[in-house]
């Protein structure tokens, strides 16, 4: 077992989207926020990394959004460390309405030397600290993270400037900006092909955001020009999986790649809804030729 700790938020009106529900970006940002109380509350504050010459740097991020929050809910943010290795821990955050359980998710940081740019050996009394009983965290063991189906010829490329206001402490784009990036991206996807927010309004259809993950490869640095393609590697009935790669423009490093899994609901039961026959249709040129396709009962399956 490993020390928990916890933190309270009241949701802001500027932290909702159209929808009116907690963006999913903030998620990400209240964890990263609660991370750093949980470790200034142990005795590990920004003074003493700087003097170690050590940061935590997020390697893998994947989140899972049960259930919707709104403005001016209290929401309960739980972290602990579930796991490590040498020169990684896993991070653990539940979300919390209540008694009720609203989000999971999970982050792997590296703990980084700043001179060297390469993984440290995390000190003992940091382990020491935020373990029970005198048990430490259990061994970290990473996911590979999945190979995508191939782009299709409709995959769509966004462009992105990487702005002052995304740049955290340690100089690069923050983690939480790389979900906010992808899921621009997709809106941008869903434009190029006629399915708008509006178009979407029209149809008495919502897209949630279900799960996604985020394995970040290099750090994108202030005013760097990334290009993100995105492409559908999965479209169910009332869902799908959209894939993102992300790369420097100047030279084609991939810098990240993230995985996320959405709904179709109806927007005024909340209720999960098959997607529109016109939708898949319009959607087609965005699906790699090897994903998965099925269409409404009775419609026949077929695969692009």
């Amino acid at each position: 077992m490993t020390r928990k700790h916890t933190e309270t938020y009241q949701i802001r009106h500027d932290e909702c989207d159209a929808y009116g529900v907690l963006n999913n970006t903030a998620y990400l940002r209240l964890a990263q926020e609660t991370a750093w109380r949980h470790s200034i509350a142990a005795g590990f504050g920004f003074a003493y990394y700087e003097d170690l010459g050590r940061a935590w740097v997020a390697r893998d991020s994947s989140i899972e959004y049960l259930q919707p929050v709104t403005y001016g809910d209290l929401l309960e943010v739980t972290t602990y460390i579930p796991s490590s290795g040498r020169a990684m821990a896993r991070r653990a955050f539940e979300f919390r309405l209540a008694d009720q359980r609203v989000a999971e998710s999970r982050t792997d940081y590296v703990f980084l030397d700043l001179e060297r740019q390469a993984p440290a050996t995390i000190p003992n009394e940091i382990i020491e600290a935020f373990s029970t009983a005198g048990e430490p965290p259990a061994r970290l063991k990473r996911e590979p993270f999945p190979d995508p189906a191939p782009a299709p010829p409709g995959a769509i490329t966004w462009r992105r400037r990487v702005e002052w206001r995304d740049v955290d402490p340690l100089g690069h784009l923050n983690n939480a900006a790389y979900l906010a990036y992808t899921q621009e991206a997709a809106i941008a996807a869903g434009i190029a092909y006629g399915v708008t927010h509006a178009s979407s309004n029209k149809a008495g259809i919502g897209w949630a955001l279900k799960r996604s993950r985020i394995e970040y490869l290099q750090p994108a640095l202030p005013d760097e020009e990334l290009q993100i393609e995105t492409w559908l590697t999965s479209l169910r009935q009332a869902s799908g999986v959209r894939y993102f790669s992300i790369t420097r423009l100047s030279d084609g490093e991939q810098l990240a790649r993230a995985e996320s899994h959405w709904l179709t609901l109806d927007i005024a039961s909340g209720v999960p809804r098959r997607i529109p026959q016109w939708m898949r249709e319009a959607l087609a040129p965005n699906i790699s030729r090897r994903a998965t396709v099925r269409a409404p009962a009775g419609a026949g399956q077929k695969s692009s």
